[in-house]
């Protein structure tokens, strides 16, 4: 969906015009303030601006001089920030965040939804009506695309030929300039290749006609992974030949430019069609579902792929993987090192390929530029993005974007943060873009919900800080100034930098004692570092609990969130991890070719086993086996279902040590995944059961504190319900008697909503708090 296509109330030009102590932003120029007044320039600063000028000033330090809050003294986020631009901004920045607020984008089924929020009260209608249909996307009729960058059908040439699942336009009116340049598949690879590494741009450019969708989808190769067909990538020409010897059609396509992704079929909807939607427009339960391939099928993905590797590796320049399920940052490291010539890596939304994945995805693009003999490859990354279970579900709690569920543990919006604060500077440093506009990357961070217009404002923060620590620090070491004015400076930039991160992250003002404290140790200047990460950062990114460790124990929220995610147990993510783990659990998997074709003798024991899969795992296939012993050519007593006995040579004996690992895998993920759903399902039921019987109890206890018991035991239940529904991926987890903490869009949505009723009028605040907090409460 295009943010910058969605009505919306622009919220920001209304901190502009009042209420500015609400915002992070400085209030210069247009957003200035009759009741904020900046305190003068000090000392410290003059000398910042004389030694440092590309710098800029310090944080800007207001006083607010409204009755009702007293002499507070507010630290804004800086509107000059020095003179380096990281490229990381938008022309349209404003209305580009303010968009990703409206209300379609996350609509409620008990609201009339309507865009502007605060005027109409009747159910949206014409292109909002449209938008408000994919609230249960993809399952959902009539989608155009079955898969990214391959639409579903071929372009039709008249109005009156279109079908539910066809662009809107036909294709002679779509725009004819690219026509004749996109056509020719050369210039078009070109295309790709200069665009490929930054997936937002090639997608938005893929969008502008139909006719550059359609030459990107002929340039490329397509492996569908729910075919389990390479299209003969992964065979060799020895395979290929007898099989064409046979009469089939086997063939190798080209290896250039290849897409390794899911390709939706077509929607199969339930007998009777969809139930209409209820009377605000908001569409009903799907009844109709989509072919999905169960875990077992997808335990040959990994040796397909790197089988293609090996044999067509020098040939690719071109691989980006989409939702690829079986992949992990191990797996990822062992392709690269058969693809010499690779040019272009995209890694887009793979399930096993979270966030706090990032920076072991960074150091295997890292460790491949610096091979020798290796092109250096222009990479891009987006990490799983989690949007929670299906909607229709009454135990649907949110979408958090960078988590599955909110166990009350880990405010998203530092953790992301500290991560970034590892992963930007080692991208920096070797030169590789995930950061600025039109990158998977970039797109991915912009789904999560931060506060209201930080997103540039936070990479921009980090990107300033490093460059402070590797040249600026460094050129005010060179002027020999006194140590005493050096340190002097050197504290008050840092501290400006650091309070630019938190004033972002936390999406509005602070009050500048609060803000100081964060970062001072008695009187001096002070970041906590991370004992794990080794991160230095002020103590808003840490808990209370963590700050009060012993040094060696101290964990940033980054660190946290990356143990969040990788002990998750939604959608059965553990099962699928161990899954992935069991293809390539044998020691004698040192590279590629040894997992590839590494064979080892069968013991005499296994063969008479009749429990053992012999014929399954040999490397000899039995027909090929049982061809020789009928020619004569080897001979000997076949026992069981016609296995080789001892007098067999030992060559018919071998097994593949990769389809022995396969095996292991494929059993694994039947009990544990693809059947242990009803398993789940009979727990939670007697789960449930529990709870009912604990309610009923407190009806007549006899004291205050059996009642107490009795509802701690309720919840513990409760809990245990909802993570079987999360392993289920049919809910979600809350922490202890409901408790969350992390961000949701459905619950930005709804304070952005108060805030712009409040702003025409609509709601009146009456009570004693401010309405104008856009931001999850700190805890540090």
């Amino acid at each position: 969906m295009d943010y910058e296509n969605l009505p919306y109330p622009n919220l920001i030009q209304e901190y502009a015009k009042r209420n500015n102590h609400a915002f992070f932003r400085e209030p210069v120029g247009n957003r200035s303030a009759d009741n904020l007044r900046k305190l003068p320039s000090t000392v410290v600063e003059k000398l910042v601006e004389k030694h440092a000028p590309t710098f800029g000033p310090l944080s800007p330090v207001y006083k607010n001089v409204a009755g009702q809050f007293g002499t507070q003294q507010l630290t804004f986020f800086r509107e000059n920030r020095g003179s380096v631009d990281h490229g990381l901004g938008r022309d349209n920045e404003d209305e580009y965040e303010c968009a990703k607020f409206n209300i379609l984008r996350h609509p409620r089924p008990d609201d009339h939804n309507n865009p502007a929020y605060c005027t109409a009260k009747g159910p949206v209608t014409g292109l909002n009506d449209a938008y408000l249909k994919l609230a249960h996307y993809p399952n959902v009729p009539g989608t155009v695309m079955s898969a990214p960058l391959l639409p579903r059908y071929e372009p039709v040439s008249e109005p009156h030929d279109r079908k539910d699942g066809h662009f809107q336009m036909p294709k002679a009116a779509q725009p004819s300039a690219f026509t004749r340049v996109l056509t020719t598949t050369e210039l078009c690879e070109k295309l790709m290749l200069e665009m490929g590494h930054r997936w937002e741009d090639l997608s938005n450019f893929s969008r502008t006609c139909q006719t550059v969708m359609y030459a990107f989808d002929n340039a490329s190769t397509r492996v569908d992974l729910l075919q389990n067909e390479f299209l003969g990538l992964h065979k060799t020409d020895e395979q290929i030949q007898k099989e064409q010897a046979r009469g089939w059609k086997s063939t190798r396509a080209s290896a250039t430019m290849l897409i390794i992704s899911n390709i939706r079929g077509k929607y199969q909807e339930a007998e009777g069609g969809e139930d209409p939607p209820n009377q605000y427009g908001y569409p009903a339960a799907p009844k109709g579902m989509y072919e999905r391939l169960p875990a077992t099928g997808r335990i040959p993905h990994p040796w397909m792929l790197l089988k293609s590797v090996d044999l067509c590796g020098p040939q690719m320049k071109f691989l980006h993987l989409h939702a690829v399920p079986n992949i992990d940052a191990n797996l990822l490291r062992r392709c690269l090192r058969g693809l010499p010539n690779l040019e272009v890596l995209g890694v887009h939304n793979c399930e096993l390929l979270h966030f706090g994945m990032s920076m072991e995805v960074l150091r295997v693009v890292i460790h491949h530029n610096k091979e020798p003999g290796f092109k250096r490859v222009r990479s891009d990354f987006s990490p799983f993005y989690y949007t929670g279970p299906r909607r229709y579900l009454k135990d649907f709690r949110g979408e958090y974007g960078v988590i599955p569920s909110d166990p009350g543990t880990v405010e998203t919006r530092r953790a992301v943060a500290a991560v970034l604060s590892t992963v930007i500077p080692m991208a920096v440093e070797n030169g590789i873009d995930w950061f600025s506009p039109g990158t998977g990357m970039r797109q991915f961070l912009e789904r999560i919900p931060f506060a209201l217009g930080t997103g540039r404002y936070i990479l921009e923060a980090i990107h300033n800080i490093h460059r402070f620590e590797t040249r600026i620090i460094h050129d005010l070491e060179k002027k020999e100034l006194p140590e005493h004015t050096f340190l002097q400076l050197r504290d008050a930039m840092r501290r400006t930098l650091n309070s630019d991160l938190v004033l972002a992250v936390n999406g509005r003002s602070m009050d500048s004692k609060i803000l100081n404290a964060t970062m001072t140790r008695g009187l001096d200047f002070h970041l906590v570092t991370c004992a794990f990460c080794h991160i230095q950062l002020p103590a808003y990114f840490y808990t209370t609990q963590s700050c009060s460790r012993q040094q060696d124990q101290i964990e940033c929220c980054g660190c946290q969130l990356r143990t969040l995610l990788d002990y998750q147990v939604d959608n059965f993510f553990q099962q699928k991890r161990e899954t992935l783990r069991l293809i390539f659990n044998d020691p004698s998997f040192t590279g590629m070719k040894q997992y590839l074709d590494g064979t080892r003798l069968a013991t005499v024991t296994e063969i008479y086993d009749p429990a053992f899969p012999f014929w399954e795992v040999a490397a000899t296939p039995k027909r090929e086996f049982l061809d020789a012993v009928a020619a004569g050519t080897t001979g000997g007593i076949l026992i069981l279902d016609q296995r080789p006995g001892p007098e067999f040579p030992a060559r018919y004996k071998k097994v593949l040590i990769w389809k022995e690992r396969a095996i292991d895998a494929w059993e694994y993920a039947n009990a544990n995944i693809d059947d242990a759903r009803d398993s789940i399902n009979g727990e939670i039921a007697k789960g449930r059961d529990m709870i009912r019987y604990l309610d009923d109890l407190n009806l007549n206890v006899a004291t205050a504190a059996q009642a107490r018991a009795n509802t701690d035991a309720a919840d513990k239940a409760e809990q245990y319900v909802n993570q079987k529904l999360a392993v289920l991926g049919e809910g979600q987890m809350v922490g202890k008697h409901g408790t969350t903490i992390a961000p949701s869009w459905s619950l930005e949505i709804e304070k952005y909503s108060q805030l712009v009723a409040a702003q025409v009028g609509l709601l009146e605040n009456k009570g004693p708090f401010p309405i104008w907090n856009n931001v999850a409460d700190a805890f540090w």
